[in-house]
């Protein structure tokens, strides 16, 4: 780790609530904290942290302490040479993989839609419980990758094809849904580096069809 690494890890540490204690104001406090130091953190710490689907951890602001600091606790006892290995290995890949950044105002925004997201999803008569737990899974999962400073383009493609087979499934009763989704899709795309100059998929021209009178039958 860098200084800078070693304080902010240091200062989440501090002003993470005891084991067994803490608040909502606690969560959002370290998620904050958290958020830019996306290298420095195991994943298991920070997809405890941010998410929202565990009703013991959303309802119980304690069982999430507790199992943060549980986290890190396993991870402070890993030798540092294999924590470097595998934060080496985990950079390399993030390297390859398109991610995105979004300024405060943009962030504020793809929350409010994945809120409006959620609440359309769990009060919806269409959907089953395993398809809402699905969808559910993948709203808190954007909500993850936007709340860090580099986020993954990929989870946002992933929702972007989960809602688009919802949609082929139910209809236009769930369009707007799709509607949200494809914004956010939008404001993740225009803060990538890799995908900023290319047309939107509803932009790219259909090919056309195959010339048949180059061809013939033999």
């Amino acid at each position: 780790m860098t200084d800078d690494e070693k304080a902010l890890y240091n200062l989440v540490r501090e002003k993470m609530p005891a084991s067994g204690s803490g608040t909502k104001a606690d969560v959002e406090v370290v998620r904050t904290l958290a958020g830019y130091g996306k290298s420095v953190f195991p994943k298991q710490f920070m997809d405890v942290l941010f998410d929202e689907e565990d009703l013991t951890y959303k309802r119980y602001h304690n069982v999430r302490f507790s199992s943060l600091h549980a986290i890190l606790d396993a991870y402070e006892a890993i030798p540092d040479s294999l924590r470097t290995s595998s934060a080496s290995s985990a950079t390399i890949e993030d390297e390859l993989d398109p991610t995105f950044s979004l300024a405060p105002s943009e962030t504020a925004l793809v929350f409010r839609l994945c809120a409006e997201i959620r609440a359309a999803i769990s009060s919806s008569k269409l959907f089953d419980v395993p398809h809402k737990r699905r969808l559910l899974n993948r709203v808190a999962s954007i909500e993850r990758e936007i709340h860090l400073p580099k986020g993954r383009l990929d989870v946002i493609l992933g929702g972007m094809s989960d809602f688009g087979e919802t949609l082929g499934k139910f209809g236009k009763d769930v369009k707007p849904l799709v509607d949200r989704m494809t914004e956010i899709m939008g404001i993740a795309r225009e803060k990538s580096e890799d995908y900023d100059q290319l047309p939107r998929p509803d932009e790219v021209k259909r090919l056309p069809p195959p010339d048949d009178s180059q061809g013939g039958s033999a």
